[in-house]
């Protein structure tokens, strides 16, 4: 099994993708009627996207279901080559709703100077973390 490589940015461990785009993804210029989901990874983010995008549609699921929800709601983070990114969140129109597995220090700055609005989803970490135990 391959380790998962780590980079370190500010003091915090990120996935060497994420931390090879540390200057791009710290750059973003946010808008000031985005609204960022900020959570850690296995934390409700899907559904609280799920919810948001009704809220925003008025309950509306035919527009809820125009497209796959990386489109619609861009994962700051992750590279372009996979899914989405800071590249393809540039070219939403607003009001954008975007989302972040980042931690608080390291969301980029323009969020908190533009004063955008943040859901951040804190959980318990025991119900976050699945522990497998393996037979073989």
């Amino acid at each position: 099994m391959k380790c998962l490589e780590l980079m370190e940015v500010k003091v915090i461990l990120l996935h060497k993708s994420t931390a090879e785009r540390w200057s791009l993804i710290s750059e973003f210029k946010a808008q000031p009627d985005d609204l960022l989901i900020c959570s850690y990874p296995k934390s409700g983010t899907t559904w609280v996207q799920e919810i948001v995008e009704m809220i925003h549609f008025e309950g509306d699921t035919q527009e809820c279901g125009r497209a796959p929800m990386y489109k619609w709601m861009p994962f700051l983070e992750m590279p372009h080559t996979l899914v989405s990114s800071v590249e393809e969140a540039d070219m939403i129109p607003s009001p954008r709703r975007l989302k972040t597995h980042l931690s608080v220090q390291l969301v980029p700055a323009s969020f908190w100077e533009r004063k955008c609005k943040i859901i951040y989803i804190a959980r318990n970490v025991k119900d976050s973390c699945l522990i497998s135990i393996s037979t073989t």
